[in-house]
C-alpha cells in the first residue's frame, strides 16, 4: 500500500520513521524524509539571555553614551 506509515531501524537500532514512496513487482520504495522535509518552518521565540556581558559604557539612557552617569563621553541628551 503506497502511503502506508510505517517504522524502520538505522544500523545502531534507532527508531526511523518510514512511509512507502512506491511498490513494484521486484521493488519497494520507502520515503524516510522527516515529515517536515520541504515545509516552512515559522518559531516565535523569546531571547532570554545571550550570555555576553553588558556594554561597560552603556548608561541605560537609550543612547548609548552615559550623560550625565559619569562614563566620560561628550554626548548630550
Amino acid at each position: 500500500m503506497e502511503g502506508l506509515q510505517l517504522e524502520l531501524q538505522d544500523p545502531e537500532g534507532r527508531p526511523v520513521p518510514a512511509s512507502v514512496a512506491e511498490i513494484r513487482e521486484d521493488v519497494v520504495r520507502m520515503d524516510i524524509n522527516h515529515f517536515l522535509a520541504g515545509k516552512t518552518l515559522e518559531f516565535d521565540i523569546t531571547v532570554m539571555e545571550t550570555g555576553l556581558a553588558p556594554d561597560s559604557h552603556d548608561c541605560g539612557s537609550g543612547c548609548d553614551c552615559g550623560s550625565g552617569c559619569g562614563c566620560g563621553s561628550d554626548c548630550r541628551h
